[in-house]
């Protein structure tokens, strides 16, 4: 290969390509990553019975596109996620500020407390749950695999036609 002043700026031409394509394959992967991650979640709520809650599920995408987040409001996803009372109290890997109920004044000698349940229209007991954490083991999943969409993602940007020419002349 010989230097000239056109090669060099044929050079600086392909390198800026692939630098325009870069952030917007990146952004790209980042929808995908979320929206793949969206989909298992909504996985996860059908094995975990809460079907009936994907509603509120959400999903936004954050950082100017290179990040993203996944969560609900729903308070029932939020006690699957992190359990309840005293069967539920460190079951969660990462329960990080989340309370667990285990001093209610409503706790009776066997260790149960009394809630409202609105499906049933009347007052239960209940020792608790255990965490079932579908969004701790979601992020530990994309954790796994998020690298590989942005591999691709960086591949795209160095494999195009104006790239492979480009490595090619270096040749």
């Amino acid at each position: 290969m010989s230097l000239s002043k056109a090669s060099i700026q044929e050079s600086i031409k392909k390198i800026q390509r692939i630098s325009d394509n870069l952030p917007k394959n990146i952004i790209k992967a980042t929808k995908d990553l979320m929206d793949a991650s969206y989909d298992l979640l909504v996985e996860i709520y059908k094995n975990q019975n809460l079907s009936n809650h994907i509603s509120t599920l959400n999903k936004e995408i954050i950082n100017d596109g290179y990040g993203f987040r996944l969560w609900t409001n729903d308070w029932i996803v939020i006690f699957n996620e992190y359990g309840t009372g005293i069967v539920g109290e460190g079951t969660h890997p990462d329960p990080k500020n989340y309370e667990y109920n285990i001093k209610t004044q409503y706790k009776d000698s066997t260790g149960k407390w009394c809630y409202f349940n609105d499906d049933l229209d009347s007052f239960v007991t209940t020792r608790g749950m255990i965490a079932k954490h579908m969004f701790y083991d979601l992020e530990e999943q994309i954790k796994q695999y998020a690298s590989k969409f942005y591999e691709t993602a960086i591949e795209c940007s160095l494999n195009d036609e104006q790239y492979q020419s480009f490595r090619e002349s270096l040749r």
